[in-house]
């Protein structure tokens, strides 16, 4: 057998290798049961534990869930519903597109930060493997108990778009609380000192 003969048998045997690949993860994303699996294999990894009550729908088609509980600790964070669809063809392009993300009814329970905890310092550069766009993402009925304190967020939208060379634009944020509401758009860099600039409006 020629070399080139050669070349050409392995050059079939991968490409079919890959197609084979290719058609396992299609199938997993547009399958209900495949994509609980895969959220079920993350999970596993992340620390704490998460329990879903209820998936419907797939990852390609949009998928929503319900009776979202995740405990890490002393802290506890409940979702009532989430809705999420994405843009496939954004992943063939390398990127994350999220066409719509909602959640409903979050409560996130944590104890109050003890005295000597060292305060939160920003890495030197946020590194991003992929561009991700945010089309819409809504949150309704945010409650955050942190120790004694207790804070509710009526509303929460965001349309923005991240990436490892544009930095970060914000087109939209909005959020709606008990007797304040707010309005944002601008852009930040990724990077230290963290420069930004944005539009405000509140009332």
């Amino acid at each position: 057998m020629t070399r080139r003969h050669t070349l050409v048998r392995w050059g079939g045997v991968l490409l079919g290798l890959l197609a084979v690949i290719l058609l396992l993860v299609s199938a997993l994303l547009a399958s209900p049961a495949g994509s609980r699996w895969l959220i079920e294999r993350g999970a596993a990894f992340a620390p704490g534990t998460l329990i879903i009550r209820q998936i419907t729908g797939s990852l390609l088609s949009g998928l929503v869930a319900a009776g979202i509980d995740y405990r890490q600790d002393d802290m506890r964070l409940t979702a009532g519903r989430l809705e999420l669809a994405i843009d496939p063809a954004g992943l063939l392009r390398g990127g994350l597109r999220l066409r719509r993300l909602a959640i409903e009814d979050v409560v996130y329970r944590a104890p109050a930060a003890d005295a000597d905890t060292t305060p939160f310092t920003p890495p030197e550069r946020i590194v991003l493997p992929f561009p991700v766009d945010i089309a819409e993402l809504s949150l309704r009925r945010l409650v955050l108990q942190i120790g004694p304190q207790e804070t509710t967020i009526d509303e929460l939208d965001l349309s923005a778009h991240a990436g490892p060379v544009a930095g970060l634009r914000v087109n939209r944020f909005h959020v709606a609380a008990a007797g304040f509401t707010a309005e944002l758009s601008g852009r930040a860099a990724l990077h230290s000192p963290y420069p930004f600039t944005a539009v405000l409006d509140w009332s």
